[in-house]
């Protein structure tokens, strides 16, 4: 996904940024859950990530991917705090700043359309059905 590689190359925390994007997009994640995500959630022996439902919504728990699972091993190596998504001083991500950063690396990504961390939870039944999952299961 081109906008997953271009988030590493556009900021000081591109491996994280990176990361989050893949999350949000596979997941189909809202801002204030990515943002919000904490170590407690994330199940790395059970490889599963647990995401409580905002706004009405299900609570739901999703598989990680092998590549997931090494990326959010490696965030837990360099974490000091109980998010798995930090800003600088350590706290929970800014919604703003998530949404400047994708917007820059839609814009590096050279996408023909302006890119919103909203699009992910639109987008997120695309992921699973370019994997050939069948979409019964969806």
């Amino acid at each position: 996904m081109r906008l997953v590689e271009a988030a590493g190359k556009c900021g000081r925390n591109g491996f994280r940024d990176r990361v989050m994007i893949r999350c949000s997009y596979r997941r189909g994640l809202r801002l204030s859950e990515a943002c919000g995500l904490r170590w407690a959630q994330v199940d790395l022996a059970g490889r599963a990530i647990h995401v409580a439902g905002l706004k009405g919504s299900s609570d739901s728990t999703h598989p990680l991917d092998r590549d997931e699972l090494r990326d959010r091993r490696k965030l837990r190596q360099d974490a000091a705090g109980p998010y798995v998504f930090t800003s600088k001083v350590g706290g929970p991500m800014d919604r703003d700043n998530v949404a400047r950063i994708v917007k820059t690396a839609g814009e590096l990504a050279e996408l023909e359309v302006s890119v919103d961390p909203h699009m992910h939870r639109h987008n997120a039944g695309y992921y699973p059905a370019n994997e050939e999952t069948d979409t019964r299961s969806i």
